[in-house]
């Protein structure tokens, strides 16, 4: 008996799942694509109010590609998700909080985005009939109109007068009950948050005897993520910072700051030493916990890497040097590191 051959099964193809656009990896970019339309839409339509305004926002709308958002997704229970919540990002932008030409690009958004869906497609696309919006948020569109009036924005009353007709004519919107109370589904966006495997600190309990080499490098990824944070607040801090001959900063407002610092912390010393205060109890046990947490991270780092002059045991022994003082009642611990105490 002969078999004729045959094809091998053809793999399905991989599609994105429906909780990807409840998301932050949809949500969030989502949101900073809208400001950045948003912001295009105002400067062009600050340099160009003579002209149509429609015809400009469909100008800045093209040119950042919006109108190919739709091709996005196409498996109809995905595409659900993603019409939906895009939507729903549309409409925050329409809320009293926004700045009126805001909630103005908001709607124009919402509109074209809604209006543009593809129909009479071969396969058939999903669609979306009906945007559910909240009862305040249904308020806040139709107030829009009355607000032009009073305005320098006046020209975009007919334009926000036709698409308010449209929505209305065309039964675009299932009107929900007030947004305080949650009505959509789900409440808030987003509702899975995406977490980088190499931000996640890792709780390790202490074992007996030395790391083995997974608890090495879970310690050395985590360590390396917080220092990574680290010196993306401190480039952002020395950005801002005005920088002056020899590399530190000096401004009247540093200064005024170190000065107000060092009399605050005169009256924190000032009001541990009246004999009266509770305090002094309180810094010894805070001296006791920063210096058993040193002793603990001291453990962590592998014994090999540690040596009699390195700077971590340097720093432990001064802190250590620092308590006994205080005990001796010659300083206040670590509260005086700066002032020279627990050095030899």
């Amino acid at each position: 008996m002969t078999l004729c051959p045959a094809p091998s099964p053809r793999h399905a193809d991989p599609m994105l799942q429906p909780s990807y656009f409840t998301s932050s990896l949809y949500t969030e970019p989502l949101r900073q694509d809208i400001l950045q339309l948003v912001a295009a839409f105002q400067e062009a339509y600050a340099t160009n109010d003579s002209k149509s305004p429609f015809a400009t926002f469909k100008h800045v709308w093209r040119s950042q590609r919006w109108h190919l958002l739709h091709l996005r997704v196409f498996d109809n229970r995905t595409r659900e998700n993603f019409l939906i919540v895009t939507c729903r990002l549309l409409l925050e932008k329409t809320e009293q909080e926004e700045s009126l030409l805001t909630r103005l690009t908001a709607l124009l958004s919402l509109y074209t985005f809604y209006a543009t869906q593809p129909l009479n497609t071969t396969p058939p696309l999903w669609y979306l009939k009906h945007v559910p919006i909240p009862i305040d948020q249904f308020r806040d569109l139709h107030d829009l109109e009355n607000e032009l009036a009073s305005s320098e924005l006046e020209n975009m009353k007919s334009v926000v007068s036709y698409v308010l007709r449209y929505f209305h004519e065309s039964d675009v919107f299932v009107v929900l009950p007030d947004s305080k109370l949650c009505p959509q589904n789900p409440r808030s966006l987003p509702r899975e948050t995406y977490v980088d495997q190499r931000r996640i600190d890792f709780v390790l309990t202490k074992k007996k005897g030395r790391p083995n080499r997974n608890d090495k490098t879970r310690r050395t990824k985590t360590a390396m993520a917080n220092l990574e944070s680290w010196l993306e607040i401190t480039e952002t801090l020395v950005e801002r910072s005005p920088a002056v001959a020899g590399g530190s900063v000096s401004t009247p407002v540093a200064a005024d700051r170190t000065n107000e610092y060092k009399s605050l912390k005169a009256q924190f010393l000032d009001a541990i030493d009246s004999q009266d205060s509770k305090g002094l109890p309180t810094v010894v046990n805070a001296n006791q916990l920063v210096l058993q947490r040193l002793q603990e991270v001291r453990e962590l780092v592998p014994e090999e890497d540690i040596s009699s002059d390195s700077p971590t045991n340097a720093g432990i022994s001064r802190v250590e040097r620092a308590i006994e003082d205080l005990g001796k009642g010659r300083n206040r611990g670590i509260l005086n590191l700066l002032e020279g105490s627990g050095k030899m």
